[in-house]
């Protein structure tokens, strides 16, 4: 399962056809029913609304729905969903497990729990998924009451036990996950132009005040103006770390 995100459209279209001509070479084509092109976006909801058409298609991927939203101040935000079918089927396990423990103590049930449940929320707890999580915690909750009716007829189980069971043993809901955008940049400190992590404290020797970053070999062949260092350089008035390793590379060749 791959997706593609392209600009504009054309280039969409023109990647679509050229992926079906690359896997014909090899006897291969795409799923008719797996493939589609969808308007995915910062701008989806502006044109289809211009269009008259309705909200942005949404897609799934490793688990979750993506849907092109918009945060509490109106700017685009990519917010991410647990999928539904994943998390009815993994309540259906769950509901089938309780029913084979139902004899256990209810400390043993609870310590089954637990770690289901954290293991749930270790992989779902991220940004804009907050409210799946605490569904699933509360329909957890919900499937343990029934199972505990179920073991005799003493007395049904009052929502009151079970709030203090759930308390007990199942954690609460809690975004562990950073933002995409913050994961990116720890990954790939320099991954574009003012990047909020600086490169490492490494300067070459430098031969003058006139740019404090310029190697000895600047006037030889090879790689010359080599930056590492914390501290922008003074020449070619270089705003940000990834504009000064490409401007002094050129004035470097250029001798």
């Amino acid at each position: 399962m791959a997706r593609a995100l392209t600009e504009p459209q054309a280039d969409t279209e023109r990647f679509w056809e050229d992926m079906r001509a690359r896997l014909a070479d090899f006897a291969l084509t795409l799923h008719p029913g797996k493939t589609r092109l969808i308007e995915f976006g910062r701008h989806a909801a502006r044109k289809r609304r211009a269009r008259g058409l309705g909200k942005p298609e949404t897609f799934n991927f490793l688990g979750f729905t993506h849907i092109s939203g918009h945060s509490r101040r109106g700017e685009f935000q990519l917010k991410r969903k647990s999928r539904s079918d994943r998390v009815r089927a993994r309540l259906q396990a769950v509901k089938e497990e309780l029913r084979r423990r139902m004899h256990e103590t209810i400390d043993e049930q609870g310590a089954w729990l637990r770690r289901m449940v954290m293991g749930f929320n270790a992989y779902h707890a991220v940004p804009t998924n907050a409210v799946t999580l605490s569904d699933f915690r509360h329909n957890v909750a919900d499937l343990w009451r029934r199972t505990l009716r179920r073991r005799g007829q003493k007395g049904a189980v009052t929502w009151d036990r079970m709030t203090v069971l759930t308390n007990r043993w199942l954690p609460r809901p809690r975004i562990t996950h950073p933002w995409p955008d913050k994961r990116f940049a720890v990954k790939y400190p320099m991954w574009e132009p003012g990047a909020e992590i600086p490169p490492a404290g490494i300067c070459a020797g430098a031969r003058s005040n006139a740019c404090l970053y310029r190697d000895s070999y600047a006037d030889g062949p090879g790689i010359g103006n080599v930056f590492f260092g914390l501290r922008q350089p003074r020449c070619a008035n270089v705003t940000c770390p990834l504009q000064a390793v490409f401007l002094c590379l050129v004035e470097a060749g250029s001798r």
